[in-house]
């Protein structure tokens, strides 16, 4: 099963991370958009935690 959670706000989008951190610990992606542009983009192996990206401003979007 996987996750796929999006907010404007980091603490937010944290929040969800957390609730769903069950469903999926193989592999996450991150993108952040602003202005109809992608400004910041991760993917990586493992599970996502929140607190080891400094993410700019946008809406944020997060798929594990």
């Amino acid at each position: 099963m996987c996750s796929i959670i999006a907010s404007f706000s980091k603490n937010k989008t944290q929040e969800l991370a957390a609730i769903n951190a069950y469903r999926c610990q193989h592999s996450h992606s991150i993108y952040v958009f602003k202005d109809y542009q992608v400004v910041y983009s991760h993917r990586d192996f493992g599970p996502l935690i929140m607190n080891d990206h400094d993410l700019p401003e946008g809406y944020i979007v997060c798929i594990s």
